[in-house]
């Protein structure tokens, strides 16, 4: 319907949308309707947005909530794997103090054994010294008896003759037993040495297993306590409250109180233990003499292969005169 073909009244408008003429009063009315029309759809609208606000922000502290949660986890998990590497770390110790414990043991027995050979021989030269001294001395008493009887020589020169035999025999020993003690000594002396350095080597390989021991204790309190700080710290960085946007953070610590495990280990030191009383000086095949000592000029093997003196010296002599 055209405007022309409604009478128009003085003071109203065109509805394009009824065809019609409105009043002033219409027209107001209408703007108001629209207007309130308006203002509802923006209400709905902005009631809409916030809730999907509302949506949106608990969706993401959620999320954060989680992330949060995930790394605590991961910390309190890795408390294991710092134990096992603790454990570990003194299995190696023990395999390492086991091993250098063989090797000490080792090198004594290889010490010993050169002592031994070294006195074995030293036993074998005294032996067959005092052997051909001996001999020595018999053929020199016989050597003198001959001379001293194809002379025509008394009782007491043949005496002192044969006197001086023994004393150039007792000399002669002398020089061996002291040469057989001056090596003896020198092998107590090395043994003396090897056990003196086996105790000190074993004392040390002690500390030194002690030593690793610690590391590996103080190594894992130290990161225990870091650990748990971390903890603390990441669930403080969580800053999320329970709100019609956010969701409060509420940290699983497993059962544990972060703060007791953090400080579980505060100012703990490893307490060194002690080896059994005696320990490092005593082990397996120690000795503390190699050969023996003589208690007369010649050793019993060298007496026994001479044989033993079924009559004093001088008796043939003796005989003879009663012969005479």
């Amino acid at each position: 319907m055209a405007t022309g073909d409604v009478p128009w009244v003085p003071g109203s408008v065109w509805n394009s949308q009824t065809g019609t003429w409105q009043g002033p009063s219409d027209a107001a009315a209408a703007a108001a309707a629209a207007a309130a029309s308006r203002a509802a759809a923006a209400e709905q609208k902005a009631k809409n947005d916030e809730a999907e606000a509302k949506a949106a922000g608990k969706s993401q502290t959620k999320k954060e909530n989680s992330n949060t949660q995930k790394i605590i986890n991961t910390l309190i998990g890795s408390v294991k794997g710092y134990k096992a590497g603790k454990d570990q770390s003194i299995a190696n110790a023990n395999e390492v103090f086991n091993f250098g414990l063989a090797g000490i043991d080792s090198q004594y027995g290889q010490t010993l054994a050169d002592l031994g050979k070294n006195q074995d021989q030293n036993e074998a030269d005294e032996t067959s010294k005092t052997f051909a001294n001996r001999a020595n001395r018999a053929r020199e008493t016989q050597s003198i008896l001959q001379q001293m009887q194809s002379q025509g020589a008394g009782e007491t020169d043949v005496l002192q003759g044969m006197v001086q035999a023994f004393e150039n025999a007792d000399a002669n020993q002398l020089d061996i037993t002291t040469s057989y003690y001056d090596s003896l000594n020198a092998v107590q002396s090395g043994l003396r040495q090897a056990n003196a350095a086996t105790e000190n080597a074993r004392s040390n390989q002690w500390g030194q297993l002690q030593e690793a021991k610690a590391a590996a204790n103080e190594n894992y309190w130290n990161n225990y306590t870091q650990i748990w700080t971390d903890v603390q710290r990441t669930a403080a960085s969580n800053s999320n409250v329970d709100s019609d946007y956010s969701t409060k953070f509420n940290p699983d610590y497993k059962g544990k109180d972060p703060l007791a495990e953090a400080t579980r280990f505060a100012g703990k030191v490893y307490d060194w233990q002690a080896p059994k009383n005696g320990w490092a000086g005593k082990w397996d095949d120690k000795k503390t003499t190699i050969g023996h000592q003589t208690t007369t000029p010649t050793l019993a093997k060298a007496a026994t292969r001479l044989g033993g003196l079924k009559r004093a010296e001088g008796a043939s002599i003796r005989r003879k005169e009663d012969e005479l």
